[in-house]
């Protein structure tokens, strides 16, 4: 248990997470090599070394068929409402294709992947010790290859690694960084790792993923006598103000470089505007992912708007549904161990989309509500899994119990023996 925590108080037992050991049982087990190796390419964009083929997307559906073979966990929370809203995800955006008459294979495919990635954590069939294992290796490994790139960068300056832009890169090392923080057991390991993915954020020069990076940790160390409401609607106070200073200050110092970006920015958000006003409540269909400019076609810059755009506002409501209800869930988890790297990982996630088209549908997404759903409908530490770790020292101690049994038999039989010995003693000084 942790100490008492004067109210008002930062609670830093909460930044070195002592209060899940129990929790950690469920963690114990060995991954397999298969499993991590799946898991990589939804941690890297790997399909610049392959392209064509969707090689997360493929990973997320073998992932999702050795997670559905498995039998689900006993004793975990009943998720059925939350499946339900889950998987309304990829129904709607069917019906929105359907009715537009665009419904293309790939992008169908992709959504259906993300939603059973996510179904599958909630009944503990997720291995989230290989996701683990593979968010430490694609941390190192995108932030290694981030600035061994750097002087090649397209953006003068800042990493992008294999992310394209630094902005994905940036979402890519935030959002797989807090679930990494949350759940990865503490040791050296784990603190490089944080460090490496810190750096890798720092590198990408990324206002957006700075901001969002900022906000994370306030949610970490908000002390925890604060509703969730009232820290949610704290936190976005200080994300419009912070925002809005931005806009004063967005072309000074380290950023007055940014004044091409951030003009084809203005061009291209109207134009978006624009399109999604075309067909509000349904939307466009899925795949739409570009808007066109002149002769040019640029992808969205705002995933809030191209949620709208693919899926109307119904996929909109639907999708910052399921993330505000993680958030709540994540925060009174059945075990009742807090965890407040997870909390902060949608929240996160809410702040890149403002400025970076395709968040919410990502892989950096659906792995963070994947592991925030696990810790919400996980029962603590799992008896079978206590029993296993506890065998080695009940055979220890069934063991020495056995040897004091037997000694104190043998003793027994001494003293029999010496008794019985003294009454012949006996017998015969009064014979």
């Amino acid at each position: 248990m942790s100490r008492a925590v004067k109210p008002g108080a930062i609670d830093w037992d909460v930044f070195f997470r002592k209060d899940d050991s129990s929790l950690q049982a469920l963690l114990r087990k060995s991954p397999s090599l298969l499993e991590m190796i799946l898991f990589i390419p939804l941690c890297l964009r790997l399909e610049g070394f392959a392209p064509g083929v969707p090689v997360a997307d493929i990973s997320a559906i073998l992932l999702s068929i050795m997670a559905f073979g498995r039998k689900p966990k006993v004793g975990w929370q009943p998720a059925f409402g939350y499946r339900m809203l889950l998987f309304a995800i990829p129904a709607w955006m069917a019906i929105a294709g359907v009715y537009n008459d665009q419904l293309p294979f790939t992008r169908m495919g992709h959504i259906v992947a993300w939603a059973l990635v996510i179904a599958a954590s909630t009944s503990g069939r997720l291995n989230m010790r290989a996701l683990v294992g593979s968010i430490g290796v694609s941390q190192v490994i995108a932030t290694a290859y981030g600035i061994i790139t750097l002087p090649q960068s397209t953006y003068p300056g800042r990493m992008i690694g294999m992310f394209g832009d630094p902005n994905t890169a940036g979402l890519h090392l935030l959002a797989l960084g807090l679930v990494y923080a949350g759940i990865a057991q503490r040791n050296r390991k784990y603190f490089i790792v944080l460090a490496i993915s810190v750096l890798g954020i720092f590198l990408t020069f990324s206002r957006t993923t700075w901001l969002g990076l900022g906000l994370a940790l306030a949610w970490v160390f908000i002390p925890k006598n604060f509703n969730v409401w009232l820290k949610a609607t704290l936190l976005f106070g200080v994300y419009k103000a912070v925002i809005g200073y931005a806009n004063d200050v967005k072309n000074e110092g380290s950023f007055s470089d940014r004044t091409g970006s951030d003009h084809l920015r203005s061009l291209i958000v109207p134009l978006e505007e624009k399109l999604v006003a075309e067909n509000p409540f349904v939307g466009h269909g899925p795949g739409t992912l570009t808007i066109k400019l002149g002769e040019n076609e640029f992808f969205f810059h705002s995933s809030y708007l191209l949620l709208r755009a693919e899926g109307g506002w119904i996929m909109f409501y639907l999708m910052l549904t399921l993330v505000v209800l993680t958030i709540v869930k994540v925060s009174h988890p059945l075990s009742t161990l807090p965890n407040r790297y997870l909390e902060a990982a949608p929240i996160a996630i809410l702040v890149c989309a403002a400025n970076l088209g395709n968040v919410f549908l990502s892989y950096p997404a659906c792995l963070a509500l994947a592991a925030c759903t696990w810790w919400a409908h996980a029962p603590g530490a799992d008896e079978e899994q206590l029993a296993k770790l506890e065998a080695p020292v009940e055979e220890d101690l069934r063991a020495s119990q056995n040897k004091l049994v037997n000694y104190l038999a043998g003793h027994e039989n001494v003293m029999a023996k010496y008794d019985k010995l003294e009454k012949l003693e006996e017998e015969a000084s009064k014979a």
